[in-house]
């Protein structure tokens, strides 16, 4: 898996062993849904397949870790040698509001005894995510952060201060690019429970992928701002031991319309990161979403 001219990439080639056999490869993403009431939920993948290795099968699906589930999952039809886009209707019986699942996009390949193999690739140039509630939610990556040095370094989150929505409620936590988040700092109606997060450790980033990020996952019924001050805090040594930097971020929740949640388009692969190196991002402005009963979804 990869990335190649701003699409993500599954490329490779399958020899027969002489035997029947199954290959899977898929791009693999964490999603935590809004903590509220779910009217639909919808997916958007489009992509396209360049070469086919024996009988091969396309599929998006949600997958549960914590009871290794698979909770829905449908068969995706691209075109060869161009791109379409398909929509996906997900139950929303599938998920619970507030949990965490990794979304899925990718291939099976069966080869049977008196298959000839060949060469896998399929491409996928964006996949988009929409979820409607009855709340103003956020839910994903605020902000992403690039260790572009070889060691690894220690980071957590203070909640230095804030101006808050009475009906604000919001975990707000760092996540490695492994998937290991760090206990969130906590809102709950308008009110700071938790002002700090646990400590993560952030390792270099590989070509394509970046360290870890600030995940936030936030609702309020209210249609005004919130403003939270945060330290992003990172350490030579865990436990605040060795050198550490502190930099200020403002995270501003703001709700004015209906927006998809994106899950991966071409264009991140071009945009400018956030290094530990080089943090300059003082700001980060979150766009709330709601969708009143019969608007139109997309």
């Amino acid at each position: 898996m990869g990335a190649s001219g701003g699409v993500a990439e599954i490329y490779g080639y399958l020899s027969n062993t002489g035997s029947f056999s199954i290959y899977g490869a898929y791009m693999v993403t964490n999603v935590t849904f809004p903590d509220t009431t779910i009217s639909s939920i919808s997916l958007q993948v489009t992509s396209g397949y360049w070469s086919e290795a024996g009988k091969t099968f396309y599929v998006a699906g949600l997958y549960d870790p914590s009871t290794n589930n698979t909770v829905w999952s449908r068969t995706l039809n691209p075109t060869a040698y161009t791109y379409t886009t398909q929509y996906l209707s997900v139950p929303t019986s599938s998920i619970t509001p507030g949990k965490t699942y990794e979304l899925y996009v990718g291939l099976s390949v069966l080869l049977l005894w008196f298959s000839g193999g060949g060469t896998v690739d399929y491409r996928i140039d964006s996949v988009y995510l929409y979820v409607t509630t009855s709340d103003y939610v956020f839910s994903g990556a605020a902000i992403d952060i690039n260790n572009t040095d070889v060691n690894t370094y220690y980071a957590h989150l203070t909640l230095d201060s804030s101006s808050l929505d009475p009906s604000l409620n919001a975990n707000i936590s760092l996540t490695s690019m492994y998937g290991y988040s760090s206990t969130p700092i906590v809102i709950v109606n308008g009110s700071v429970v938790q002002d700090e997060t646990s400590e993560i450790s952030l390792y270099a980033s590989q070509e394509g992928y970046t360290s870890g990020y600030v995940d936030v996952n936030a609702k309020k019924s209210n249609n005004t701002n919130s403003t939270i001050q945060l330290s992003f805090t990172y350490c030579t040594g865990p436990n605040e031991t060795g050198v550490c930097v502190s930099y200020p971020l403002k995270l501003v929740l703001d709700p004015p319309q209906f927006v998809p949640i994106e899950i991966f388009d071409h264009s991140h692969l071009r945009s400018a990161k956030t290094s530990i190196a080089d943090m300059n991002l003082k700001e980060m402005r979150l766009f709330l979403v709601k969708v009143l009963p019969g608007a139109r979804n997309g």
